[in-house]
């Protein structure tokens, strides 16, 4: 089930990534000659009629693509990739990473509507704990952590991880308007096996329809804005997460070690979905539509990048093209695709390796 599973999420996300592509080169007129899923030989094909757009399914579910006339190749023609104006190309270019992050969004959106949110006002604060030592009160509002500021109550416990057990800024909004900020030190809980401040947040941990439900109509409003106010900003933190990941990888800061592949990704999928759905399997694909969303803005940052043979790369070409005047010889370029493509495999591999091992262990 959940190598199943885990096929259906890396087609879903490549399937979003290719068919923002494919809209955006449409959208500018150019004629996209081929949108395939999966990679290797076709299993299934489709001319359309009306476009002459080749539609197939590939046998490898392990990427696709989104073939467009005189992308690898000069090709003249008012519907080529490459006789279009820079920031048409751009547009098409950069579509299917944004799309990634849209879609991402989106299914955010979806697992907050059916489960809830916690905002960071304290509703409770538990015995024994730092926050309570401090003087924090219910109905305070933590605004800053660290110096930095807290949006929704995830952001406090990815700051808990980082610190671990070291003393922690915090600067509250008090009921009256007033701001007072103490230094808390976290208490590891043993049965949740992490660091906590001893705080419960306010916010509500039902469905729209229950909230309606028990509350009325009238908390719709405030409802739907916390809903997407709590999806962007949990988006933007996985953004962030991924930035920072990749350049701990660069710095030098985390192992190659971490990363994680397809392989170790089909385990953490598999997992994921068997232990929620333990309790419905309804809870096992919130699970899975929670984890796609991480994914998807993994799959859209990382091809922002400037890494050859990702798109990021050629919106480094197309921006060096527009402040120059002139193309860089397609020639060069796909040399550097080419490289950077064969770089790419022999990354996967090392990262295939690790996760065969990690499974092993």
């Amino acid at each position: 089930m959940g190598i199943i599973i885990a096929i259906l999420v890396f087609s879903f996300m490549i399937l979003i990534h290719e068919w923002g592509h494919f809209i955006a080169a449409r959208a500018n007129g150019v004629f996209v000659q081929e949108f395939a899923l999966g990679m290797g030989p076709k299993i299934v094909s489709h001319t359309s009629k009306k476009t002459g757009t080749v539609f197939s399914w590939r046998l490898f579910p392990i990427g696709g693509f989104c073939q467009m006339l005189g992308e690898s190749e000069e090709a003249e023609g008012e519907n080529s990739f490459s006789e279009k104006p820079v920031w048409a190309r751009m547009t098409i270019v950069a579509a299917g990473p944004l799309m990634n992050i849209l879609t991402a969004f989106i299914l955010t959106v979806v697992v907050i509507v059916s489960t809830g949110y916690a905002t960071t006002v304290i509703g409770a604060l538990d015995e024994g704990y730092g926050a309570q030592a401090a003087g924090l009160t219910a109905g305070d509002r933590i605004i800053r952590i660290n110096g930095k500021s807290v949006h929704i109550f995830q952001d406090l416990q990815y700051a808990l991880l980082d610190v671990g057990g070291e003393p922690v800024e915090i600067t509250v909004e008090k009921t009256d308007g007033s701001t007072d900020t103490v230094l808390i030190t976290p208490k590891y809980d043993e049965e949740l096996e992490r660091y906590r401040i001893g705080i419960t947040a306010e916010g509500r941990s039902q469905s729209w329809g229950e909230i309606l439900e028990t509350e009325g109509w009238g908390v719709l409003p405030e409802v739907v804005w916390a809903t997407i106010s709590q999806s962007f900003w949990q988006m933007a933190g996985n953004v962030e997460v991924v930035i920072r990941s990749v350049v701990q990888l660069v710095t030098g800061q985390a192992s190659a070690e971490n990363m994680m592949g397809p392989i170790g990704i089909v385990s953490v999928v598999g997992e994921s979905y068997s232990e929620a759905a333990r309790v419905d399997v309804w809870s096992g694909i919130l699970n899975v539509l929670s984890l796609t969303a991480l994914l998807s803005v993994n799959m859209g940052v990382m091809n922002l990048f400037p890494i050859p043979a990702l798109d990021g790369s050629r919106l480094v070409f197309l921006a060096i093209e527009a402040i120059r005047r002139k193309p860089i010889s397609k020639r060069l370029e796909n040399g550097i695709y080419t490289a950077g493509f064969l770089l790419l495999m022999l990354l996967m591999v090392f990262v295939a390796y690790q996760d065969i091992v990690r499974l092993f262990r």
